[in-house]
């Protein structure tokens, strides 16, 4: 046993590293011994020989040891280790597994979780549910499979994956491959090199339904001013039809329009609301059912705005002259909700021969053009940083050859991207937008293919930077020049707490309005106005905010609620008591926010009823009111889960192809499973695992050499050397 216990601590490999040459270590080591023997060849009073061979020995240790530190060695030990490869299994929990008429699917994912738990006992196998999240408890007993997932991720399965220490061998995946939150796993998926296979459950023909898939619109609207809503209506299996679709406002109808099928097909339909009156509105589109439909629930899309009364200040800054600015401010002045301030450099003076400084202080949303340029003060520079930084004003800032770069490093820290290098030289690009990314409502505009549009757009002049995207930010162009792609990004936009801002790395971007080879398009006026929506509707000035994750939860969802609180000086406060009281028609509660960080607080309330809530918050510091806030949501209005039940097979083919795995219908299950036991006899990998340790700076070394020069002293005075 004692042997067993040893070899457990005898490394397989083992190195030692200098840092200087081999053969002069190898001298210096020589040169010390031999010194050592001439010290105690001959010593006065003499000694008898075994205390000459512990002096020379003590004497020749150091000596070794200090010429070792000299080159700084470094010892490095492997070990050995064994690790057996992992599968896992993960099986679909959510909603839309146990929603069809005659509860097949529910049963048949029973059946393949039963079988899948004995396979689990007697083999390598990690059975796992997930939804919205993946359950992390893995085993038989904390096995839970109760269809109740409000969301289906199948990014999170990949999250839990690269988070794990264990070497997986295979993925599996049981599901109906409805994905209703998260992006797209497929890339990440094969970026792991493991091979996914899915199994898919459920009826691939859709039956007689008509539903509302999705709605486009501004978060923020304006007080008597039109918005266009885009929605988008799914006919399945119904023909020459014609469905009323709603618009209401609360519950009250705004505008009906009707919509003709000639066969199973989406539309888009666009419905032109005006507010006409302020605040938080909840508006849904609702298609009128038609007979013989499958299911009712998907019919309705309910989505909140809020409308304002003011209108938005806006400052556009430019460090130089150009065309740029022209068109951009001619795009704002569109939108009779904004009032725009110009403050253009030329040289040392501002063309408008006004003061900037009072203008930028209750600017709501800047816009800097070429800013900062070579002239630009470093006063209003600094003021610039202030608003972002300090007060978080969202901005939009177009970076071009006549940007000041060493000066845009103070922006540096806010700006949606980090960069290096010059900017005085400048190369002719083409945008193309980046994957999914067609529903951004930065980039929306009448053409019939938003798209097709955007990647036809002529070249603009990209400056001479090196520029990478920040983590938080999205990417929404990039470069193309001679119809390749590049990876530098060209526009992208960032949202990191309360701050917003959107950066287009490139000049020149008139040209996107008047040499737009679509005539009537209206792309470059909807990006410019788009992009200042999308900031404002960031917009977050008050010193207690209260939010709930989202606006719209399905039955059953855990509701959760997130406050901050500022104080005068906008500082966090850490020590409130955050008390949120939320009601509907038929229910009231109330619930106190435990401190999560910084001034920042949390909570969640459970098994509330469907409906439409209401709640209102109170911040409460050394026993005064520092705060109120209030606002709305909704439960089971919308299910994502239910909206579409059928099996999406192409995208679990896909998940698996691109992986180098397989594809099985859930009648393949007796195949899956003998494959999943063949995965399963994968002999054990060997993993070597290295440990360095730095000799030269270990405080155990010096201990050492203190205690030898320590104990050749005591040796030499008992013996009367010198």
């Amino acid at each position: 046993m004692l042997y067993f216990a040893l070899t457990a601590f005898i490394p397989d490999s083992f190195l030692i590293r200098i840092s200087g040459l081999t053969f002069i270590l190898i001298i210096l080591f020589v040169l010390a011994v031999l010194f050592s023997f001439y010290v105690y060849r001959v010593t006065v009073p003499p000694l008898l020989k075994f205390k000459k061979i512990l002096l020379f020995s003590i004497r020749t240790s150091i000596l070794l040891i200090v010429v070792s530190l000299i080159f700084e060695p470094v010892v490095s030990l492997g070990y050995v280790k064994e690790i057996r490869a992992v599968n896992y299994l993960f099986i679909d929990n959510s909603l839309s597994m146990a929603d069809d008429e005659t509860g097949e699917k529910k049963l048949m994912t029973l059946e393949f979780a039963e079988e899948a738990l004995k396979q689990e006992s007697n083999s390598n196998l990690k059975v796992i549910t997930f939804d919205a999240t993946v359950n992390s408890a893995a085993g038989k007993d904390s096995f839970n499979l109760n269809f109740s997932g409000s969301n289906t991720n199948f990014a999170s399965i990949f999250t839990y994956l690269e988070e794990s220490k264990e070497n997986i061998a295979s993925v599996s995946i049981f599901s109906d491959g409805v994905m209703t939150a998260g992006s797209d796993p497929v890339f990440r998926a094969a970026k792991m090199k493991v091979p996914v296979f899915t199994v898919g459950v459920g009826d691939t023909i859709r039956k007689n339904d008509i539903s509302v898939t999705n709605a486009v619109y501004s978060e923020t609207m304006y007080l008597n001013s039109s918005a266009d809503i885009s929605v988008s209506v799914r006919n399945d299996g119904f023909k020459d039809i014609t469905v009323p679709l709603t618009l209401f406002e609360e519950n009250t109808p705004v505008q009906t329009i009707n919509v003709n099928f000639s066969e199973s097909e989406t539309k888009q339909v666009i419905f032109n609301y005006t507010p006409k009156s302020e605040g938080e509105k909840k508006l849904s589109v609702f298609a009128t059912p038609q007979k013989g439909e499958k299911t009712e629930l998907n019919n309705r899309y309910p989505f909140f705005v809020t409308v304002l009364s003011n209108k938005i200040k806006i400052v556009l800054l430019a460090g130089s002259p150009g065309a740029d600015i022209s068109f951009i401010t001619n795009s704002l002045q569109l939108d009779t909700n904004y009032t725009v301030s110009s403050f253009i450099q030329a040289g040392s003076k501002f063309l408008e021969n006004k003061d900037p400084f009072k203008s930028i202080d209750s600017a709501e949303v800047l816009f800097l053009i070429n800013f900062p340029g070579k002239n630009t003060p470093a006063e209003l520079l600094n003021r610039v940083k202030s608003l972002i930084s300090e007060r978080n004003i969202p901005f939009f800032v177009l970076v071009t050859e006549n940007t000041d770069i060493l000066k845009l490093k103070v922006l540096e820290p806010d700006l949606p991207f980090t960069f290096s290098g010059s900017s005085q030289v400048s190369s002719e690009t083409m945008p193309v937008l980046d994957e999914g990314i067609a529903r951004n409502p930065i980039i929306r505009n009448n053409s019939n293919d938003v798209v097709k549009t955007w990647n036809n757009l002529p070249p603009v002049l990209r400056p001479n930077l090196e520029a990478t995207a920040r983590v938080e930010s999205e990417v929404i162009a990039r470069s193309k020049i001679n119809n390749v792609s590049l990876n530098y990004p060209l526009i992208m936009s960032r949202k990191l707490g309360y701050k917003r801002s959107i950066a287009v790395l490139a000049g020149e971007i008139w040209r996107w309005k008047l040499k737009n080879p679509e005539k009537d398009s209206d792309l470059f006026d909807r990006f410019i106005l788009n992009s200042a929506k999308w900031l404002n509707s960031g917009l977050e000035k008050k010193q207690f905010i209260v939010r709930t994750g989202k606006k719209i939860y399905a039955g059953g969802e855990t509701i959760d609620f997130s406050a901050q609180l500022l104080d005068d000086s906008f500082e966090p406060v850490n020590d409130a008591q955050i008390k949120v009281n939320y009601f509907s028609a038929t229910e009231r509660g109330e619930i106190i926010l435990n401190r999560e960080g910084t001034g920042i607080y949390g909570g969640n309330v459970e098994g509330l009823k469907s409906g439409d809530y209401s709640f209102e918050a109170s911040a409460i510091v050394d026993g005064k009111n520092s705060g109120a806030d209030r606002g709305r949501f909704n439960i089971g209005d919308l299910n994502l889960e239910l909206s579409d039940t059928h099996l999406n097979k192409e995208f679990l083919k896909s998940l698996s192809n691109q992986t180098g795995g397989k594809y099985y219908d859930y009648q393949q299950t007796a195949l899956f499973f003998e494959n999943l036991k063949q995965l399963s006899s994968r002999p054990v990998d060997n993993y070597l695992s290295k440990s360095e340790y730095t000799i030269w700076s270990n405080r155990w070394v010096l201990f050492l050499l203190i205690f030898l020069f320590c104990l050749e002293w005591f040796l030499r005075k008992r013996e009367g050397l010198n």
